[in-house]
């Protein structure tokens, strides 16, 4: 009990540490507590950090079939024997920044398939 007490009183006086830098905050202050045991007590009081309960959802961009789907005119042959005559293009994503400034950047290759090589490609924000 005494050690829930200062799980309690610790969580309180530093509401955006997690289990670990609780346990290392008691352990600098003389208390020495197994991370394990600190870890049981807060989930027992459903003592969240308050960085975990503000944190956003993972982007998920699916949202089932949207817009016109072309036909398959590949239809897995990815081979080409003239150059130009199959090009091919996609677009990813890539993350930047601090945890907190988020920064996204797309990126829009286009490969041709006779040589796999990048002919041409776009960088956007």
């Amino acid at each position: 009990q005494a050690v829930e007490l200062e799980v309690k009183q610790a969580v309180n006086e530093h509401k955006t540490y997690g289990y670990r830098r609780i346990t290392a905050y008691l352990n600098n202050n003389g208390k020495h507590v197994n991370h394990k045991c600190v870890q049981r007590i807060m989930q027992k009081y459903s003592l969240q950090c308050a960085l975990f309960s503000k944190r956003k959802r993972k982007y998920n961009s699916y949202k089932g079939q949207v817009g016109h789907i072309a036909p398959n005119v590949l239809n897995g042959n990815f081979k080409s024997q003239r150059f130009g005559h199959k090009i091919t293009t996609d677009v990813s994503e890539f993350r930047y920044g601090h945890n907190l400034i988020n920064q996204k950047v797309y990126l829009s290759p286009v490969m041709d398939l006779y040589s796999d090589q990048i002919i041409a490609y776009n960088i956007s924000s």
